[in-house]
């Protein structure tokens, strides 16, 4: 019986098309010509660790300054801030779907690869305050796919896979959550995931 539902963020429950404007603004900053895919390589990689927990955010700036022969960008706090913050928009249907969850009684929470300048901008907007608890990458000290970030989230949150349904839109991301026994649904798109979610819970 699933008493859990977990939640992936960016995609599932916010647009995440902001992503390719902070792309190109970072490219810029840190002038990663289009096509260079070595120099993109170093920069996921430091993103990655940045989401991760290894660097935290001065670190992860010096790092790629250090890498790519160029001071820190004057404007690199507002590089992984400003097109989310400004330019991104919630999934009503779905924060309604949470609301709907929440009052048939099952847990809501929220599982999410993000970065501390994303995490910082989603709180400053309110969007994590439906859930009732948010786990994120930076704190656990691995990304989705791994599957030690799944086990130290059923640690954390102290409840069974087997109650659980984990809700994502990257299928590689569900395949650890199966192997771990939890209850897994790819979120196609906003609409058809409320729809689904509902049919699978019986929900009205």
């Amino acid at each position: 019986m699933i008493k859990n539902i977990i939640f992936d963020f960016g995609g599932v429950m916010h647009d995440v098309s902001s992503l390719t404007e902070e792309r190109e603004n970072i490219h810029k900053a840190l002038k990663i010509k289009e096509g260079d895919e070595e120099l993109e390589k170093i920069r996921l990689e430091a993103v990655s660790r940045l989401g991760s927990g290894q660097l935290n955010e001065q670190e992860y700036w010096q790092e790629l300054s250090s890498k790519f022969s160029i001071p820190i960008p004057e404007n690199h706090h507002e590089l992984h801030r400003a097109a989310l913050r400004d330019h991104s928009d919630p999934y009503p249907q779905m924060f309604d779907l949470v609301e709907c969850l929440k009052e048939a009684g099952y847990n809501v929470f929220v599982l999410s690869n993000s970065i501390p300048p994303h995490a910082e901008v989603l709180r400053a907007k309110g969007w994590y305050d439906s859930f009732h608890r948010v786990l994120l990458s930076q704190d656990l000290g691995h990304n989705k796919p791994d599957k030690r970030i799944f086990e130290k989230a059923l640690q954390k949150l102290n409840i069974k896979a087997d109650e659980t349904l984990f809700i994502d839109d990257r299928k590689e991301n569900l395949v650890p959550a199966r192997e771990l026994g939890m209850n897994t649904l790819l979120a196609h798109s906003p609409d058809r995931t409320v729809i689904e979610v509902k049919k699978l819970l019986h929900l009205k």
